[in-house]
């Protein structure tokens, strides 16, 4: 079972490393990205041990994500993939890492944005920022930024956080320094 549990506990980053690479190539972030994240929290919090009132605990912090969520996109502040995407994580970060993880969301994203106005002007001189279709003038006007990164970053970082993982992977990240 610990094989089992270490494939679908990695599904988590490998799903939200493409998530976040589809965001910065297309703009776009998969649906089946999101659901493959938010599905794979319950065979690994299952394989974990977690009880079944846990398990319910986590889906509902994703859940109030979405609703949240929901008032962010109809309010054009949010696009529809960053929405499902951070929902999708906040089942993995679960209550408790909530706020961290929103902190971190709205920390990146200030910064991503920062650094995407920035590349912008110097977007002739760096072949790299101009094959990105998003960056020139007339889609900076019309596309928005590419949140998903900041989600993902994020996402990322609470990693070592989580419930769910298995026991050898919490002893290695848990010596990492993060929030």
């Amino acid at each position: 079972m610990t094989t089992v549990h270490w494939i679908v506990a990695a599904v988590y980053p490998l799903a939200l490393v493409w998530a976040v690479v589809s965001d910065v190539r297309h703009l776009i972030i998969p649906n089946w990205t999101c659901i493959a994240i938010a599905a794979a929290f319950l065979p690994a919090a299952l394989f974990q041990g977690l009880d079944y009132a846990d398990i319910a605990w986590h889906y509902g912090a994703g859940m109030a994500l979405i609703l949240a969520g929901m008032i962010l996109f109809a309010r054009h502040l949010i696009g529809g993939g960053d929405l499902k995407l951070l929902a999708a994580a906040g089942v993995w970060i679960g209550w408790s890492g909530l706020l961290p993880y929103l902190f971190l969301v709205t920390l990146g994203g200030g910064a991503l944005a920062m650094v995407i106005l920035t590349a912008r002007k110097f977007k002739r001189k760096i072949p790299l920022i101009s094959s990105l279709w998003w960056m020139n003038e007339d889609a900076a006007r019309t596309h928005p930024v590419p949140y998903g990164v900041a989600i993902g970053v994020a996402a990322i970082i609470m990693f070592s956080k989580n419930p769910a993982l298995p026991p050898s992977w919490t002893t290695v990240l848990g010596a990492l320094p993060l929030p």
